[in-house]
């Protein structure tokens, strides 16, 4: 088999496997559409031959190809540049792959220049939700140090959940966080309840190598425009935390993740300041050399925390199991906890730590 042949089948595997994911995830739509596509693509189009000879990985783990092509094509549903398409995106809405077929090749035809822009930026969902798992963390860290948090993200997108302490958390039935704020999760919770201490967000800042400004009209379509069309609570809850995010704009920079770890913590660490560095389902899209940069830097930085200006490193990753896991480093010391267990879009927290 040639490469090319063996480039084009790993391709339409990945949509297949996207497919796999989507339903399991809750949205049989986007599972139809990417099976649908990763039959139906053809090289008719630069969108298709692109996408069949892609250079790099396709996968979900890699570049996520077909999110990055459903996505421009649910934007395009959204502000009526593909009428064609839009029945499908309706609720309960019911389209023989065949005639689904047939209207994706000719939206992508009709909108081949603009897709084609699109698939150059990796997919960013922002999941608003995950902002649940990581809030009791800092609760925990706050309770731990009884001081205030500066918080910075690694793969930040457009900031939304640096904006976490506006929002509120309904967790074991006791109320966490912003009570009245507009952003509200419910995570379904089992295990301990963690203390309601609060937290106290100082200065937050993100880096990712492609932010979205919440400021910028296009920006904001993308944000929704990577949420699944059939969840619409997430496209709702995003749209909220967005408004939030307009209030006051996270400060957002342009970086390599580990060279803006390496530029934080060389000015070293603030006096009377918590620095909590966290990333969610951000590191598996790290390069190693990337990873080792961003241990190394945070262990440096460890050797000269104290109690005074202490450093905390939350992450929201796979690690080898079938949910992520959200673990906790703190320094002085640097030793790691795992404190809970969640599935990708955080619909329940199974909290682990005792106390």
């Amino acid at each position: 088999m040639s490469g090319k042949a063996n480039t084009e089948e790993a391709v339409r595997k990945s949509f297949f496997q996207q497919a796999e994911w989507c339903v399991k995830l809750g949205s049989p739509l986007m599972g139809q559409l990417a099976n649908c596509l990763g039959r139906c693509l053809d090289t008719n189009t630069k969108t298709g031959n692109r996408i069949l000879t892609w250079q790099g990985d396709p996968s979900a783990n890699g570049d996520a190809v077909a999110l990055r092509l459903s996505g421009v094509l649910h934007a395009l549903v959204r502000r009526g540049a593909a009428p064609d398409l839009a029945p499908f995106y309706e609720a309960d809405a019911i389209l023989e792959n065949n005639a689904l077929a047939e209207v994706l090749i000719k939206t992508i035809k009709a909108n081949d220049p603009e897709i084609m822009e699109w698939l150059d930026f990796a997919p960013q969902t922002n999941e608003v939700r995950r902002a649940a798992v990581i809030y009791p963390g800092l609760a925990k860290i706050s309770d731990i140090t009884g001081l205030p948090i500066a918080l910075y993200e690694l793969g930040a997108s457009g900031g939304l959940n640096l904006q976490m302490n506006s929002f509120a958390y309904e967790i074991a039935e006791t109320i966490y966080g912003a009570k009245n704020s507009a952003v509200r999760l419910v995570p379904e919770w089992t295990g301990f309840r963690p203390k309601p201490a609060a937290v106290n967000v100082v200065s937050r800042r993100g880096c990712d190598l492609n932010p979205l400004s919440v400021e910028r009209a296009e920006d904001r379509e993308k944000l929704i425009a990577y949420l699944w069309p059939d969840q619409p609570e997430r496209i709702t809850r995003t749209q909220a935390a967005i408004d939030i995010a307009c209030q006051d704009p996270p400060q957002l920079d342009r970086m390599d993740a580990a060279s803006w770890v390496e530029k934080i913590l060389e000015n070293g660490l603030k006096s009377g300041v918590a620095h909590v560095f966290y990333h969610t389902i951000a590191w598996q899209y790290f390069p190693q050399e990337t990873k080792d940069r961003i241990t190394n830097a945070m262990e440096s930085a460890g050797k000269v925390a104290s109690v005074e200006n202490p450093l905390f490193w939350l992450s929201f990753e796979f690690s080898g199991g079938e949910n992520p896991e959200l673990a906790m480093r703190e320094w002085p010391g640097g030793g790691k906890v795992l404190l809970a267990k969640a599935p990708p879009h955080v619909h329940s927290i199974e909290w682990l730590l005792s106390d």
